[in-house]
């Protein structure tokens, strides 16, 4: 298989992402709108025969929570042990610093593992 992109290949390739942009917002309608067929908008499992097809709906209540950051930092130390425990601190690397390091910065060296991300592509015109 050659390394270098045809202009058909490029042309699927295009093809395949305005499918799948269409395809992901369809699947979602028809999954609610099936959802709330079977499971009358509740909150539980429910089975049903839907056009021949044993179909199993499960659904659940989600919260979304978030951190209001600036009143938590302000009040932490007026927080109890229980009510600390109640957040999670995730450690990330602040790129603009660590790019500062030196290659043979312990941080660089022990702690951060470099590995390469899926490529973006984007069409601009």
């Amino acid at each position: 298989m050659s390394t270098l992109v045809t202009q058909e290949e490029f042309k699927e390739w295009k093809d395949c992402v305005t499918v799948l942009e269409h395809t992901r917002k369809r699947e979602m309608e028809l999954r609610l709108k099936i959802a709330t067929q079977i499971g009358q908008g509740k909150v539980g499992t429910y089975h049903k025969e839907l056009f021949g097809n044993e179909v199993t709906v499960s659904t659940s209540e989600k919260i979304n929570l978030t951190v209001k950051k600036e009143e938590l930092t302000a009040h932490w130390n007026e927080l109890d042990s229980k009510e600390k425990a109640c957040f999670k601190t995730k450690v990330e690397i602040d790129k603009r610093n660590y790019e500062k390091l030196p290659e043979d910065s312990y941080v660089v060296q022990n702690w951060a593992e470099r590995k390469l991300s899926t490529p973006t592509v984007k069409i601009i015109s």
